[in-house]
């Protein structure tokens, strides 16, 4: 009985030590994480997200910059001279995504395979999200406390079509036993600048810390949908977004008002639980005790005369946790 208090306060520490000071040190996770063996208020999670990020930044090429009034309305023709493919896009948008999962007991194994939903026009080949500098890595530590780390191979991915304006990338990670952590990194560039992926805040795992930041240019307004918990946080401040420079561009820089989205969340119940907390920093009279639904930031432009290009699948995510 004595070993088992022990073995739990440990594990509510490093729970509360995680959500606190997250490790944002990709390719090397901390003895916290190390550490943590089950969470307090799901102890019969077989997995946990410990950290996801989405930043999202947008890029205005010098054209676009010289010629465009930003004091216009947003009209459809706007937003096609944005640029809506690969060869004439004017404004593009990237998204940095991270996460890292720590899998806590082995029947969780299958929570490490996850899917990426992304742009790829069955009609046209100009339209496409480009994936890069994607990196998959799996990090297992023997009983001595020696850390080996191992990287999947991309063309071991496999890809689908979901729809006639969607595929999905499977990364399925093998070999996956309980105390694994796996990290996963890929820039995704999309040419659709009145378009935003979500970024979801709860999943059928605990989410021990999430964040997504977005630089947004003040001539593109969307209406944002971001989750109502005690435990996630928003706060949007002025920014300024600077084209991208020529070599030997003498020309002064032209810059864009821009509206910086935080959104950080921390120790966010599974999906389907109800949220009854003990936590003395939250207001009794503000903790729900409904189950949580649709955890995600979600946007969409404004303007009814903007016609969003070929939205989610129904029951979509950009990044899904797939441990089937």
């Amino acid at each position: 009985m004595k070993h088992y208090l022990i073995v739990l306060i440990a594990c509510l520490f490093a729970t509360f030590a995680q959500a606190q000071n997250p490790n944002t040190k990709w390719g090397k996770p901390s003895q916290t994480e190390w550490s943590l063996q089950a969470w307090g208020e799901a102890p019969d999670a077989e997995a946990v997200v410990l950290n996801r990020t989405m930043n999202v930044n947008y890029q205005i090429s010098r054209q676009f910059a010289a010629v465009s009034d930003v004091n216009t309305e947003l009209t459809i023709s706007s937003i096609e001279f944005m640029g809506s493919n690969n060869e004439n896009s004017n404004v593009t948008v990237t998204y940095e995504n991270k996460l890292r999962i720590k899998i806590l007991k082995d029947s969780g194994a299958g929570y490490a395979n996850i899917d990426i939903v992304y742009l790829n026009e069955e009609s046209d080949s100009k339209i496409y999200d480009e994936i890069d500098r994607l990196r998959v890595a799996v990090f297992s530590q023997n009983e001595k406390g020696k850390v080996k780390r191992r990287y999947l191979q991309n063309d071991t991915f496999t890809s689908d079509r979901v729809n006639a304006h969607y595929k999905v990338l499977h990364i399925k990670v093998p070999d996956v036993k309980k105390g694994d952590i796996i990290e996963y990194q890929y820039v995704l560039t999309s040419a659709r600048p009145a378009f935003l992926y979500d970024c979801s805040f709860q999943e059928e795992i605990p989410v021990l810390y999430a964040k997504c930041d977005m630089d947004i240019p003040g001539f593109l307004q969307f209406d944002m949908k971001v989750p109502i918990h005690p435990f996630i946080k928003s706060k949007v401040s002025a920014s300024v977004i600077h084209p991208e420079s020529v070599m030997g561009d003498m020309q002064a820089p032209k810059s864009y008002p821009s509206n910086h989205y935080e959104i950080e969340g921390h120790d966010i119940l599974p999906k389907g639980l109800d949220l009854q907390r003990n936590d003395p920093n939250v207001e009794p009279a503000k903790v729900s005790t409904a189950p949580v639904k649709d955890m995600k930031m979600a946007a969409t432009i404004k303007g009814q005369a903007v016609k969003m290009l070929a939205p989610l699948p129904e029951g979509k995510s950009h990044i899904m946790i797939n441990p089937k």
